[in-house]
């Protein structure tokens, strides 16, 4: 039985970095191929397709299997010139680990960046390998740290085993700390688990041509690399689709659950042949299996991002073509005939857009660049023997909101029902569209809210400005309701779009544009026009090469607009005779430079946009009827969600003689509308990072302060005349507590509510002001909230805060101004609070003192057993 490990990786990088020279050298160490190919030779392994022989760049993704001592890799190399960036981009939902190659001998490119910043977006675990390094004039240190500095992360050199910086590793993660104080290392599954989290990038340096540092890079592949578990149930992810010579149409797939045999059916297509390619061959087999990379032959419905079985579907793609052109055929030809053998090349290229206009007969298409539209008139000759040219092109743009807005969407025409309110919120740049409901499933069911989310997400909502594509924001469903027999899914779908559009209507929109960042080379006696020509462009600019006479090159480098900047390169030629040249790398999107001027060009209505209205359909008298958007909250059935007013930390912590002055659980509030619980404080990491603090660390160890059960007002007699809080570590109390331990295995629910009864009775027969902290609360996405459990407050910490990491940061922030006592047993969490002055009781001897309060309390006649008093006794 082969016990190998077997993992996805996928190969990044700027173009020119070397990337498939170093596919080239990881296949040849490996043994998988027994002569290196060259780019520039045309003979590339990877390199397969007659046009990128001729161009010397990729173009298309291709798969390449290997086994590297106890690792079988699936290697998939993607283009990396930008305007193939959409491909690229497609390959990375399917991707367990990736490979980054960074050019060391040249400055980092926007584009390089903009790759790193995808692959943290999808959550993929990166190895970085810096190549041509022996071009480089930098020591390895510093180059470290450049990357560091350009990249805001942390990156660390792996090269040599016996030299890690450890200490920088640790300082990522409190159990990591922990591991390193004791043991003054870190051990494999350390090092594997921080590579797994994104928590640090291992850098390797070599050189691919020269096959240096590979082996090096491959045995850190093999060691760091942990095996993905599969489930049982078939599932697959399509990344892409193409035609083979024979014009078969293959749908490479990633295995993702259980297995695939030919003669399976998915969504009623049968397949008919599995394939396993490597380069331009393959072998066909029966079965493919968890975590294969195949080509499944028979489909014909299938598409790039599809989910097959129980997978959602891919990630909305964050690159998107910038520019949209008309397709005008040399020769007469039927525009409709020619769109319908335009569509097979299409369903290769979503991205693309291709669009039919039927009124104008026009075909457009939006690309991202020059060479792309110079290939794509090259395979439409190729395929169809059609000779195309491309009409004048218009800019991609964009929108998205400067602030808030409360969006209510209802569609109820005769036996239908939905409503949704959605908060849509301005989000960073580059974001795309993010989800979250901050809506119980009480009020509405998870089906239903799956379904909102999910149309929130994929549906390609446009802007009001321009009626451009929506971006940038985030969606939060914070309200909606459905009709236990009328409501269907198509309701919610209609609710959703007039949600979102009520939202922008109401709200404050701003349009977005493309940009680029160029590098512009110019003699000296031009770069004067070149700097003029870059400030009329509304491009900045920055001298990178200065010459010293007027035939030496100086270098411009900067970021524009691509409306002002695409066609400025034949202007370069005409004014420099031929010496100058630009290259541009798209950079995103930013503020559109003249507003104005496009909004009122592209004259958009959108309140003429049918697909996509702003006003509501309710229902009266056995009839549907419309209300327009400026009335539509006159009519809504369910309460604005954002008008409930939050409890502050100042109520929580003020006046807590006065329990009647908070609501009940029945009434849960919503998150804290302050800054005070926004993110963990810098102190909080400092104090867990193993630097020039570390002694005060172990001093840590040498404080102890008794806790003495809350008989002087819950708190240490040193700081009487302060008032007194008990912080409890819910889900450490509850795995501890005998009490609530054993029903931890039945329901985790049952156990936090049977603490939450005997805290209720402790606070209510003492001095005690009590805040229980428990991680994230029942739905994923939530946001902070504090509620009320009778007489204790209860909060539940946002998505991706630990309780520890809430306790830490109110200790921090509240040691000065109350006496403040954690009850917790977490080993890391006490040398915190303890460093930060406050008291300590562990969860043994606090269980202790409650007991001991309660049999007294028996003892004294106050209640029997199982009898709760929190909220009426007064001692």
């Amino acid at each position: 039985m082969n016990t190998n490990k077997k993992c996805c990786i996928g190969i990044l990088a700027h173009v020119d970095a070397g990337k498939t020279t170093l596919c080239e050298s990881m296949l040849y160490t490996a043994k998988a191929i027994r002569q290196l190919g060259r780019v520039d030779k045309g003979n590339a392994f990877l390199d397969t397709d007659e046009t990128e022989k001729k161009r010397g760049i990729t173009i298309y993704s291709k798969t390449a299997t290997f086994t590297y001592g106890g690792l079988n890799v699936v290697l998939l190399d993607t283009p990396g010139h930008a305007d193939f960036s959409a491909e690229m981009e497609r390959t990375l939902s399917v991707l367990d680990y990736c490979i980054l190659v960074i050019d060391g001998s040249q400055r980092f490119s926007e584009y390089t960046k903009l790759q790193f910043n995808l692959l943290k977006e999808y959550k993929i675990p990166v190895f970085v390998f810096v190549n041509k390094w022996d071009r480089a004039t930098k020591d390895k240190d510093e180059f470290i740290g450049e990357l560091k500095e350009f990249f805001k992360d942390e990156f660390v050199c792996f090269d040599d085993e016996d030299n890690i910086d450890m200490e920088s590793i640790a300082a990522t993660d409190e159990e990591f700390l922990t591991q390193y104080l004791e043991n003054d290392t870190l051990g494999v599954e350390s090092l594997q688990d921080a590579i797994s989290k994104l928590l640090i990038y291992p850098c390797y340096f070599g050189s691919a041509l020269k096959v240096e540092g590979i082996d090096t890079f491959l045995n850190g592949i093999e060691k760091y690399t942990t095996n993905k578990e599969y489930c049982a149930e078939p599932m697959a992810r399509v990344y892409k689709i193409l035609h083979d010579p024979e014009g078969n149409r293959l749908t490479f797939a990633k295995i993702i659950g259980g297995n695939f045999k030919i003669r399976d059916e998915i969504n009623g297509e049968k397949i008919n042949r599995i394939r396993i390619y490597s380069g331009e061959k393959y072998e066909n087999v029966t079965e493919a299996v968890a975590g294969d990379i195949c080509a499944f032959v028979g489909l014909n419905d299938t598409y790039a991002g599809q989910g097959i079985g129980d997978v959602e579907e891919a990630k909305a793609p964050v690159i998107l073509p910038v520019m949209t052109y008309t397709i005008e055929p040399v020769t007469k030809i039927d525009m409709q005939d020619l769109y319908q053998k335009f569509k097979k090349m299409w369903d290769e290229e979503p991205q693309m857009m291709l669009t039919f206009d039927e009124h104008t007969k026009e075909i457009r298409v939006s690309i991202m660049g020059e060479i792309q539209r110079q290939i794509i008139k090259e395979q439409i000759k190729k395929r169809y023997d059609v000779d195309v040219e491309f009409g004048k092109g218009t800019i991609a743009y964009k929108e998205t909101i400067s602030e808030p807005s409360y969006g209510v969407g209802h569609f109820e025409p005769l036996r239908h029902y939905g409503e949704v309110h959605v908060l849509i919120e301005p989000g960073k740049a580059g974001s795309g569209i993010e989800v979250e409901s901050d809506l119980s499933e009480d009020l509405l069911d998870k089906n239903w809210q799956r379904l909102i989310l999910n149309n929130l997400k994929f549906y390609r909502h446009k802007g009001v400005l321009t009626g451009s594509q929506l971006t940038d924001v985030k969606l939060t469903l914070k309200a909606g309701k459905a009709h236990n027999k009328h409501s269907q899914t198509t309701d919610f779908r209609q609710s959703v779009i007039r949600a979102v559009r009520h939202g922008l209507m109401k709200g404050k929109s701003k349009l977005l544009e493309p940009y680029y960042t160029y590098t512009l080379s110019v003699p000296q006696s031009g770069m004067g026009k070149a700097m003029t020509d870059m400030e009329n462009r509304h491009a900045s600019v920055a001298i990178d090469v200065m010459g010293t006479s007027d035939d030496d090159i100086c270098v411009l480098k900067g970021k524009g607009p691509v409306s002002t900047l695409w066609d400025y390169a034949k202007d370069i030629w005409a004014y420099t005779k031929g010496k100058g040249a630009m290259s541009l790398e798209y950079a995103g999107y930013g503020e559109c430079h003249n507003e104005e001027e496009v909004i009122m060009n592209m004259a958009y209505n959108p309140l003429a946009d049918m697909a996509n209205p702003p006003g509501s359909v309710f229902c009266a008298h056995g009839a549907g009827f419309h209300v327009e958007w400026d009335r539509v909250e006159d009519y809504m059935h369910l309460e604005n969600a954002m008008k409930v007013r939050p409890v502050s930390l100042e109520e929580m912590v003020g006046d807590n003689d006065r329990p009647d002055n908070r609501e009940s659980l029945s009434d849960r509030l919503e998150g804290l509308g302050t800054d005070e619980i926004d993110a963990i404080l810098n102190k909080t990491f400092n104090a867990n990072k193993k630097s020039s603090d570390s002694k005060n660390i172990n001093s840590f160890k040498k404080t102890k302060v008794v806790y003495d059960g809350g008989k002087s007002g819950g708190t240490a007699t040193k700081n009487k005349a302060k008032n007194s809080y008990l912080l409890v570590d819910g889900y450490n109390i509850v795995h501890a507590w005998e009490e609530t331990k054993d029903l931890v295995s039945v329901s985790f629910d049952g156990a936090r509510d049977r603490l939450l009864e005997i805290l209720s009775d402790y606070a209510g027969t003492g001095k005690d002001n009590i805040i229980v902290v428990f991680d994230a609360y029942k739905t994923s996405n939530a946001k902070e909230s504090i509620l009320t459990y009778h007489n204790i407050n209860v909060v539940y910490t946002k998505q991706a805060q630990t309780a520890d990491a809430y306790i830490e940061k109110f200790t921090h922030e509240n040691a000065n101004k109350y006496n403040i006592t954690v009850a917790t047993s977490d080993g890391v969490e006490q040398m915190i609070i303890r460093g930060a002055g406050c008291n300590l009781v562990s969860a043994r001897d606090f269980e202790k003192m409650v007991k001991d309060r309660r049999q007294r309390l028996k003892e004294q006649g106050f209640y029997s057993d199982g009898e709760s008093v929190g909220n009426r006794v007064e001692i």
